[in-house]
């Protein structure tokens, strides 16, 4: 999978469909050369449907050589913001390739990817999701095979990712075990065959579990509700898997680092025995480094813990008023726990100070805080009066 599209096809989609309205206004050299360029764009896609009808009536309409150009017109329409052209295209490309190669290779990946991205900016996520549960049959059926190259496998990832709240309920199921797919083939290269420690690819990993394991919560009829243990353990799965490879790593740090991540994930799912064992496993790894070793500090003074929360890119945030930095003081259980949550007044300007709602907004939040447990000689210890700073946000 090679796609890294959505980023690329949206920017160039968007400056190529408010071509003729806002960038017309703006008459300038920039503006010409943008011209010009749309013109070449326009006469090299007339060349190519010339082209085309002339092998089909040389040939007949499933000539290989007809699929090749019908890509290439589905890629130039695509600059041009011709999204349900563009469709057309890639279809037919895809259709030919069927015809000569059979019902499902390889081969259409990329066309169907990009086939998905433009029902989305055509505002159809039900088309694009009958197309990605397409997607998701040729992997699963391991008609296709993964990438080998970790850039493609991270990039295939977030793209994915970043279509998850865009698509409907029903098919970001498929979204999610395809990102999963892409970023576990990614970390087993960097870790196993590469011996590089990534430690934003695990955490990555978890949080896609995490979502699924939400998924099963809200809507048992897309996932059975099995699902959401099974997303647990998968998590476990993969930070253990990292920790078996990380000795092989010249940094001890790496694996003091799984250990925490361990921790966080058995910690999210509130399996606090488990979050515990791992925790002190990490404390005791740590005695091994130097004293000058940064790690030391992680156990001094409580640490917010990973939430593993997907971030929400696509919300609409036509309703948040404003987004505020706020100073709290609470106290934090021996587990991790904030509560007694308190606005530092002298941390707000004066007229955060008269906003009552900000206020709640910011206790609210300090008390829901979750920090990786403070250990000292070995045993985990509350904290007092703990300063921590939060952004919030007010609607």
């Amino acid at each position: 999978m090679k796609s890294k599209l959505f980023v690329k096809v949206c920017f160039i989609a968007v400056l190529s469909g408010v071509y003729g309205t806002a960038l017309a206004q703006n008459v300038n050299n920039e503006n010409t050369d943008d011209h010009s360029s749309s013109a070449e764009r326009r006469a090299t896609l007339a060349k190519l449907t010339e082209q085309l009808y002339e092998l089909e009536s040389t040939y007949n309409a499933f000539n290989p050589a007809i699929g090749e150009i019908a890509f290439d017109m589905g890629n130039l329409q695509l600059t041009q913001g011709l999204f349900e052209d563009a469709i057309v295209s890639f279809r037919r490309y895809m259709h030919v390739l069927r015809i000569n190669e059979g019902l499902r290779t390889e081969k259409q990946i990329p066309a169907l990817e990009k086939i998905i991205d433009a029902h989305y900016q055509l505002g159809d996520p039900s088309s694009a999701g009958h197309a990605l549960t397409q997607l998701y049959g040729m992997y699963d059926d391991s008609v296709v095979a993964l990438s080998n190259n970790v850039d493609d496998l991270i990039g295939a990832g977030e793209w994915h990712l970043s279509l998850v709240d865009v698509s409907l309920k029903e098919y970001q199921i498929y979204h999610l075990f395809l990102a999963h797919s892409a970023f576990r083939r990614a970390s087993e290269i960097r870790l196993i065959d590469q011996h590089i420690y990534t430690p934003k690819l695990y955490t990555t990993l978890c949080s896609i579990n995490y979502k699924i394991a939400e998924l099963a919560q809200e809507d048992r009829d897309i996932l059975n509700s099995t699902q959401g243990v099974t997303s647990y353990k998968q998590g476990v799965a993969v930070l253990e898997t990292a920790l078996t490879h990380v000795e092989d790593i010249p940094d001890p740090s790496s694996k003091i680092d799984v250990l925490m991540q361990l921790g966080d994930w058995d910690k999210r799912f509130n399996r606090i025995r488990g979050a515990k064992d791992y925790y002190l496993q990490a404390y005791e790894e740590s005695k091994a480094l130097p004293t000058s070793h940064p790690f030391h500090s992680v156990f001094d003074l409580p640490q917010v813990a990973y939430d593993f929360e997907i971030s929400d890119e696509n919300n609409d945030e036509t309703e948040v008023l404003s987004y505020h930095e706020v100073t709290v003081n609470l106290d934090i259980s021996k587990w991790g726990d904030a509560y007694g949550a308190n606005v530092v007044v002298e941390s707000l300007t004066e007229e955060e100070q008269n906003n009552r709602k900000l206020k709640r907004a910011a206790t609210r939040k300090g008390n829901s805080l979750t920090f990786r447990p403070r250990i000292v000689d070995g045993e985990f210890v509350a904290t007092k009066n703990f300063i921590h700073t939060i952004d919030v946000a007010v609607r």
